[in-house]
């Protein structure tokens, strides 16, 4: 009889999670390419050896100033695919 009081607890306790919905978000920086987008590729990808403008493996240059375009509305080197996507964030 505990064992299905706890989880008749957790039943209930999950339901009520789940029907509550999200949290509304407010507040938080607008996310930018140049502001959010490109320091990631800076710190990660856009040095020597690998996607900087000298060296831009798999013909890629993630540079402040050429990535977006590098990458944008681009077709993909590997598949017949885009890289992204513009305004589909999936």
């Amino acid at each position: 009889m505990k064992k299905f009081d706890s989880m008749l607890w957790c039943l209930v306790a999950g339901t009520i999670f789940f029907l509550s919905g999200p949290s509304s978000c407010t507040g938080g920086e607008e996310v930018t390419y140049s502001k959010t987008i490109q320091p990631i590729f800076n710190r990660n990808c856009a040095f020597g050896g690998c996607h900087d403008s000298f060296t831009q493996a798999a013909g890629l240059s993630l540079e402040a100033g050429e990535s977006y375009d590098e990458i944008v509305n681009v077709p993909s080197t590997e598949t017949a695919l885009n890289r992204i996507e513009p305004n589909f964030p999936e």
